[in-house]
């Protein structure tokens, strides 16, 4: 990691709509990182909050949102984790990376890490971070194809998806999965969704409708997406109402079921595969 003067503000003025959103999920591990009952701890989120030129004061730290948030950053530490224990050689690619420290987590001193994601992201994420021989900043449009002659491909591949599909439309999320499955056979796809309802009312999220962008797309049955390309297999999905039950119900919540009925309603890691 790079090292700049801590007195040091960066500006975010170039994140303008659904790239102000990289913002939300590192207030969020960054509030979660200090409890003592922490779900996940990301300590260079807490620095980068205080080194940023940015109103994190709108996001109230105890709400629905910023939990889920927590709760989805476990789950995917943990499945990027089996894989990369059962490849240790293996090549990620996280796309919209963001200003996401799970590199740092999960490394193994032997896989090979791209961080993907539009230009101007990547442009912060450089003042904060250094490319090694092993993990690799790739400025792009995800639904540019351009960016797959830029990686090395290897035999086991996971690409990691978080924070961006719910901003696409559905025939983006199509063609994205569909150009993954055709150009990297055999890769993992560690997938996050929305709940098509989620998906509706923006100005339910209590973060993201502080911002200037908006949800497009979800899903109910996620195990559809492995329907949408003869090469595309569904393997199973978790959703983050399956963990940590008692910190949802310490929030001031009516729910009108219980957690494992509706699942299907709100964000899911989605486990696909690509056929070889």
């Amino acid at each position: 990691m790079s090292a700049r003067p801590l007195t040091e503000k960066l500006s975010t003025d170039k994140l303008i709509g659904v790239p102000e959103t990289m913002l939300i999920p590192l207030f969020a591990r960054a509030v979660e990182t200090p409890r003592p009952d922490a779900i996940c701890r990301d300590p260079k989120a807490v620095e980068l909050v205080s080194r940023i030129d940015y109103d994190f004061s709108k996001f109230d730290p105890g709400n629905a949102t910023a939990l889920g948030i927590a709760i989805r950053t476990q789950i995917f530490d943990d499945m990027a984790r089996a894989y990369i224990e059962q490849h240790p050689e293996c090549v990620v690619i996280n796309i919209a990376a963001g200003l996401d420290a799970r590199f740092y987590r999960v490394d193994n001193g032997k896989l090979r890490w791209y961080e993907l994601d539009l230009p101007e992201a990547i442009e912060l994420r450089r003042q904060f971070f250094s490319e090694s021989e092993r993990h690799r900043f790739l400025a792009a449009n995800a639904l540019d194809p351009i960016w797959l002659e830029q990686i090395e491909h290897s035999k086991h591949m996971l690409v990691i998806i978080e924070g961006l599909l719910m901003y696409f439309d559905e025939s983006d999320v199509k063609f994205l999965l569909t150009l993954l499955a055709e150009r990297l056979p055999g890769c993992e796809k560690l997938v996050e969704v929305l709940g098509k309802s989620q998906a509706q009312r923006t100005g339910n999220n209590e973060m993201v409708s502080k911002t200037n962008a908006a949800f497009k797309w979800g899903i109910r049955d996620a195990a559809e997406m492995g329907t949408w390309h003869p090469a595309l297999d569904y393997v199973t999905d978790v959703s983050i109402y399956d963990r940590h039950d008692a910190r949802w119900r310490e929030l001031p919540l009516k729910w009108p079921a219980a957690l494992s009925e509706l699942r299907n309603t709100a964000n899911r890691i989605v486990h696909l595969r690509s056929r070889r």
